[in-house]
């Protein structure tokens, strides 16, 4: 399934967002 990029962008900040919390 193709992803719009912006819902890429979204996906790709709320891991980063994730990954600074449990660092």
């Amino acid at each position: 399934a193709y992803k719009k990029p912006m819902d890429v962008y979204q996906e790709s900040i709320k891991l980063n967002q994730e990954k600074a919390k449990a660092s």
